[in-house]
């Protein structure tokens, strides 16, 4: 994950503070709602069994990450297109999965 996340793999990662799951999928819907708008992309959120316990590390990283995604799926999908975001935990072993699907027409 961290190799993901990285923009330069010779430059160290400074640790950031853990997030609620469910403060990194609104920090992500705020940084890209406008964005779909004025492509005229339907954006859908679905939080799963969200434990507002749940602390995912590196959480300004994740967020990162996970509006890349939506990026992509708004820039695959085209106008009138949708997409959606999906966020589940799980807590044992200790997970939280984020999905990203877009009905664009693939590679």
């Amino acid at each position: 994950m961290r190799r993901l996340l990285a923009s330069d793999p010779n430059v160290e990662m400074v640790d950031e503070p853990e997030m609620p799951a469910c403060t990194i999928m609104d920090a992500a819907r705020d940084c890209v709602a406008a964005y779909a708008q004025h492509q005229q992309v339907a954006l859908h959120w679905h939080l799963g069994e969200i434990n507002q316990d749940a602390l995912v590390p590196q959480g300004p990283a994740v967020v990162g990450a996970v509006v890349n995604l939506l990026m992509n799926g708004i820039e695959a999908t085209g106008r009138g297109g949708q997409v959606q975001c999906r966020m589940d935990c799980q807590t044992s072993p200790r997970q939280v999965r984020c999905r990203v699907i877009d009905d664009g027409p693939g590679p």
